[in-house]
């Protein structure tokens, strides 16, 4: 079934509904919502593992996530973690990214678009759900108390918002490149993701939010040459580690009082994250291999992607994670730099920089990125290839 205006497909955006599903339901206390939708996810994770069997295709990035999952599974038993989150939390992952191999490259469009379509009705309601609490309040944490923002957050808790805000940003821009600059699907997804970035205030994926916003407006005046002449994607990468690591191991966060204080308002412990994250090493330090498993309750809210990791899988764990982190990046080196790469590239790095103040390891929007920079070869060529049969009607 399809909807022509905005060329969506219903079974996919319900498809994408369910891997995508907020934490909103169990908020609102619809419990029987939250049930149905975790069922038909695993029914649409089944169906997706037998389409991708029987067509015996091959994702050259698969054996990465798995191996991650595979030491997620592992840690997870040797310590305290919860076996059956992580199974669904890593099926999930590997289910999405199984997705993007059945896709038949002619409906490449209509399922990116169907993603998106997703995106931004979650993130409209999530808008309209923190409007009518808090109004339109710029860094409701500074004026709300915690227990006032208890029923504030739809989407998922302040910081996990960015698992929705950043993918969704991504996704935008690449439907400005496929359905044209005027998209009024992307430019509604942008605007209201950057508006309740601005609400929410997180201040590592606000900067994030604002780059790709920048970015899409310069895509929409004709001037991304501008964007990728002055913002040097392997420059960003060295800036973006020093920082991160920096932080997170070396505490050095008072190199950038005047941006942390002056400009994003919080403090150096980054609103308590300094001190919250030593939960993670604590962990780490009674079990420095294997870590105390994924999802326990003495790492729950860590707020650092590296602390998270440590704590949570030790140090077999982590050098899983530098791997597929590492094989993401190394297929955006060997993709010829274009737009769409340079994106990705700005996106990568821009990560690492979110990965000091939130735990995306425990996210699923950050294995959403992953996969479309997987897929960056596929997603390139498709939009070519629109832009070869643009010119040869216009010749004709």
């Amino acid at each position: 079934m399809m909807i022509s205006k905005i060329d969506i497909s219903l079974p996919w955006v319900f498809v994408f509904f369910c891997f995508l599903k907020p934490a909103g339901f169990d908020l609102m206390g619809f419990t029987a919502i939250n049930t149905f939708l975790n069922i038909a996810r695993i029914v649409c994770a089944l169906i997706v593992f037998f389409i991708y069997i029987n067509r015996g295709t091959h994702n050259r990035y698969l054996p990465y996530l798995l191996f991650y999952i595979l030491a997620c599974f592992i840690s997870t038993y040797f310590g305290q973690g919860n076996i059956n989150l992580l199974f669904t939390f890593g099926g999930s992952i590997v289910s999405f990214a199984l997705i993007w191999d059945i896709i038949p490259l002619k409906k490449l469009k209509t399922v990116m678009r169907s993603l998106l379509f997703v995106y931004m009705v979650l993130i409209i309601f999530s808008f309209f759900w923190m409007y009518q609490i808090v109004g339109f309040t710029i860094n409701i944490e500074e004026y709300f108390t915690d227990e006032q923002l208890q029923k504030v957050y739809f989407l998922s808790s302040s910081n996990g918002s960015a698992s929705f805000f950043i993918p969704a940003m991504v996704c935008a821009i690449l439907n400005l490149f496929i359905s044209g600059k005027n998209s009024l699907l992307s430019w509604i997804t942008l605007v209201f993701t950057y508006i309740s970035g601005l609400i929410i205030w997180s201040a590592t994926s606000l900067v994030a939010e604002t780059a790709l916003l920048g970015f899409a407006i310069c895509y929409y005046l004709g001037l991304t040459h501008l964007f990728m002449n002055y913002l040097k994607y392997k420059v960003l990468l060295y800036i973006c580690l020093f920082v991160s690591i920096g932080i997170t191991f070396f505490n050095i966060q008072y190199l950038f009082e005047f941006i942390i204080v002056d400009i994003l308002h919080k403090d150096l412990t980054m609103t308590g994250r300094a001190t919250v994250m030593q939960n993670g090493f604590n962990a780490f330090y009674s079990s420095p291999f294997f870590g105390l498993g994924n999802f326990n309750k003495i790492v729950s809210t860590c707020d650092n992607c590296y602390a998270q990791i440590l704590g949570d899988t030790g140090l077999f764990g982590m050098i899983t994670f530098i791997l597929l982190m590492f094989k993401a990046y190394e297929v955006l080196k060997k993709s010829y730099l274009n737009s769409i790469s340079y994106l990705f590239f700005i996106v990568f790095d821009l990560l690492l920089l979110m990965f000091v103040a939130e735990a995306w390891s425990q996210f699923f929007g950050l294995y959403v990125l992953l996969i479309l920079f997987s897929k960056t070869d596929m997603i390139q060529y498709y939009i070519d290839s629109l832009s070869k049969k643009k010119k040869k009607y216009n010749c004709c």
